[in-house]
């Protein structure tokens, strides 16, 4: 597969024909819900391939949580690994205050946890007992955190002489 045919594109109105289509695909949308509104769409080569969406999870530590689904003939070729890898490198290169990025994953969903960990993600049990004390039993989250978060380059405006 030739990842740089991958595209990213932001919700417009020529896309609702995806929505309406591929929202109604169990298979996408059984482990979570994508919007017109909230969701950005995923192309290969000018063909869709699926929805992501990149949302705040915590508006104090300003994390963000990510959320991918490619239709049945995109999976198991690579494809969600890079999509899952490009997408944390833009949100940590953009926003150098984000400290980590967190992928929720139900507990029955193992290709999603597979990626989650052959992408360098680990399990957050911290999150999970949040999660726990909520009610909600099904959730994992996955956790990658920013090499580069709280460090700042000093440039001093002196010269020497």
């Amino acid at each position: 597969m030739d990842f740089t045919k991958i595209k990213f594109a932001s919700y417009n109105p020529s896309y609702d024909e995806y929505f309406n289509y591929y929202l109604k695909d169990k298979s996408i949308t059984e482990y979570v819900s994508f919007s017109k509104w909230d969701s950005a769409l995923i192309f290969y080569d000018n063909d869709f391939a699926g929805f992501y969406k990149n949302i705040v999870r915590d508006d104090d530590l300003n994390d963000r949580e990510l959320y991918i689904a490619l239709i049945p003939k995109y999976r198991q070729k690579g494809m969600a690994s890079y999509v899952v890898n490009t997408l944390t490198e833009r949100i940590f290169e953009n926003d150098a205050e984000c400290e980590y990025v967190h992928l929720s994953i139900d507990k029955d969903n193992l290709a999603s946890i597979r990626l989650a960990q052959n992408c360098g993600f680990l399990e957050n049990v911290s999150l999970e007992e949040e999660l726990r004390a909520d009610g909600d039993n099904r959730t994992l989250i996955f956790s990658t955190r920013n090499k580069n978060y709280g460090e700042r380059t000093e440039v001093s405006h002196t010269r020497s002489r």
